[in-house]
């Protein structure tokens, strides 16, 4: 069968349209193939359901085997066109469907107004606070969607759904046409639960949601529908492409289709991870005695510059493809970027892509602000010389004129990046369009010292690349490295604080305190009293605390009457935690972190910690309970004491799987 790719045209520089900010970049502009259409019926939303339900269930490896059966399943009776079907699939990547602007709150409040709750009452109050643990073991708790469920099917009187897939991703397509008010959603939700079990409305609400806790993502879903999708999708992020490129198994793509192209965004590679993550077995997993690269690593958001036309257009993206062009600017004059920057390159540069870092620089103190501060930055202040402006840090090039370059070797495209081919004059451009910092090195001693340079400039730290290696989208290997200071015992800050509070967690940390926070102590008052100093929240990857931990101890924080101990930042709710536990029960732990870095107005003390690890426990000013492992996990155990030199549970370490 002879298969013809579709047609298509890259997109626009995508515009604030309506006032709304798109949040992903716009879908390539596709013809579908004349034979890519199905013919056949769409299936009933349930038969979907069910497999959702054996998804969620089966083991990995019979994952693969259904989704096998599943597509199979479609391509016979429905026909070659999956794309419905992969979209629900992977609602996180349905670049049609980028914003519900749908979260967990106001789903609740349009399912209380739906099932004609009174909003005092019990089933509202456990919409409401679906993360606080429920009394009773049959009520789900941490799960928005779960709890959606029980309480649909305690009212529901549907008893098998109406809806087809066809008719469900129209149903979804009118929630996200844009950001709306609680009763235009109430209407379009009320018509799910009309025709929907309450088992089709929780798969619908994980869609919404675009977490559907099944266990499987892009690449399991896309190796499963053809055996080209994985390449294909790095180099495009667009499901639609894909899909409709690939709808015959048995057509391959030819080598030069997988190349990144102008105004597409691709998924970039990224830095591999590593479990023991000595200076030493980096620079061996990097290929030291072997010349490697050192960049510095920055504090922003990795950002793909495209610019096509001599500079007449440009396209900003993240790594997640969200287009962020409407701040940086589509067209030379315009934005907070492009106006600034369009006459860097060189005359016989017409087209390009560049892979970077989008920073924050101030050019009244003369360094880089947090990354907090970047979005506010490049909203405003366009034509204010001394206001804080972004700054686009370049570590690689990828395309130039009609050629892709990801095939070369890093050292070559580093030759070409700094040869005076590409850029004019960069130094012209400082604090707007900068080199990232770089060095080459040989040893686990090279990396040390220009990690401590780093580090002395308040640097995060550096991330480590072989130079003989072409660039893999997609990707997460060993070819880049991250090095961060905690890594080095000599470097990076050590606290002990108090625990103060927590956040219950949601899906599999539901029930548990899921983050912890931490403050320090102030001297006595002349009254005698004491006052806590918030400044950190601690994330699940270092606690996981049993709920039943301390529950006499852990008391509902109430926002409008906090314990008087505290003393809280003036803005937001990072200090604000559903339940906070008494000094005199709590326990003390010892923190490693990067750095103390300003906070805002977020926290009382005015400071946070950047890359918090937790070392230590303490149960008694004297005593440290037990080492912490950076692989290990936490939970807690009342039933034993391992010692008597404290009174408390006993702490287990648990290996992170």
């Amino acid at each position: 069968m002879a298969v013809h790719a579709p047609y298509y045209h890259a997109p626009p520089p995508t515009q604030e349209i309506n006032g709304e900010k798109p949040t992903l970049a716009a879908a390539t502009t596709l013809e579908r193939p004349a034979d890519c259409i199905n013919r056949g019926q769409y299936p009933a939303f349930y038969i979907i359901c069910g497999y959702l339900n054996r998804l969620r269930a089966d083991a990995p490896h019979k994952k693969y085997e259904l989704l096998m059966r599943i597509f199979g399943n479609w391509r016979e009776k429905v026909g070659p066109d999956l794309y419905p079907l992969i979209r629900l699939l992977l609602p996180d990547k349905d670049r049609e469907r980028p914003v519900y602007n749908l979260k967990e709150s106001m789903l609740a409040r349009c399912y209380i107004d739906i099932l004609s709750l009174e909003k005092h009452s019990e089933a509202a109050q456990r919409l409401i606070k679906w993360k606080q643990p429920a009394e009773g073991s049959s009520n789900p708790t941490g799960d928005f969607a779960k709890v959606c469920y029980n309480e649909i099917k305690a009212r529901s009187t549907v008893e098998e759904g109406q809806l087809s897939v066809e008719a469900v991703n129209m149903l979804l397509d009118k929630l996200a046409v844009g950001k709306m008010k609680q009763a235009e959603y109430v209407p379009i939700l009320k018509a799910i639960n009309m025709q929907c079990t309450a088992e089709e409305q929780e798969w619908i609400i994980r869609i919404i949601l675009k977490d559907l806790h099944i266990s499987i993502r892009e690449r399991g879903v896309l190796s499963a529908f053809h055996p080209d999708a994985i390449d294909l999708y790095s180099i495009c992020s667009d499901l639609k492409r894909v899909c409709w490129t690939l709808y015959d198994p048995g057509f391959r793509l030819n080598k030069n289709e997988t190349h990144l192209e102008l105004f597409h965004s691709f998924v970039p590679q990224l830095c591999g991870r590593m479990n023991d993550a000595s200076l030493e077995n980096i620079a061996k997993a990097i290929g030291a005695p072997k010349e490697f690269i050192m960049e510095e690593k920055l504090d922003g958001e990795r950002i793909q510059l495209h610019m096509r036309g001599n500079g007449a257009q440009w396209f900003y993206c993240s790594r997640k493809a969200k287009d962020y062009t409407y701040l940086y600017g589509a067209h030379p004059g315009e934005g907070s970027l492009t106006r600034y920057i369009a006459n860097a390159f060189q005359d016989n540069v017409r087209n390009i892509i560049l892979d970077g870092e989008m920073m924050v620089w101030d050019p009244v103190v003369e360094r880089y602000l947090a990354f907090g501060t970047l979005k506010s930055a490049a909203l405003d202040h366009f034509n204010d010389e001394t206001a804080p402006r972004p700054c686009f840090k370049v570590f690689d090039i990828l395309f130039l004129n009609d050629h892709c370059l990801s095939r070369k070797r890093l050292s070559e495209r580093k030759r070409l990046l700094r040869s005076g081919k590409i850029f004019k004059n960069i130094e012209d451009y400082k604090g707007r369009l900068e080199f990232v910092d770089e060095k080459r090195g040989k040893s686990a001693k090279d990396i040390r010292e220009y990690l401590e340079r780093v580090v002395e400039t308040k640097g995060e730290g550096l991330v480590v690349k072989k130079t003989d290696v072409i660039y893999q989208t997609n990707s997460r290997g060993y070819d880049w490295i991250k090095v961060k200071p905690e890594y080095s015992d000599q470097m990076g800050e050590n606290l002990e604080v108090l625990v103060l509070g927590g956040w219950w967690g949601k899906g599999g940390r539901s029930g548990k305190i899921s983050r912890l926070l931490c403050g320090l102590r102030e001297q006595a008052f002349d009254d005698g009293t004491l006052q806590d100093f918030l400044f950190d929240r601690f994330w699940n990857e270092l606690f996981r605390l049993r709920v039943d931990f301390h529950k006499k101890h852990w008391k509902p924080f109430d926002r409008s009457n906090p314990p008087p101990f505290m003393k809280l930042g003036p803005v937001g709710l990072d200090d604000k935690p559903d339940v906070y536990i008494e000094p005199e029960n709590s326990f003390v732990i010892e923190v490693k972190a990067s750095e103390i870095v300003p906070a805002g107005g977020g926290y009382g003390i005015g400071f946070t910690l950047r890359f918090p690890r937790c070392k230590y426990i303490y149960y008694d000013r004297n005593s440290r309970d037990y080492e912490l492992d950076d692989d290990w996990d936490f939970s807690w155990d009342q039933e034993t004491h391992r010692t008597g030199r404290f009174h408390g549970p006993l702490l287990k370490a648990q290996k992170i799987i």
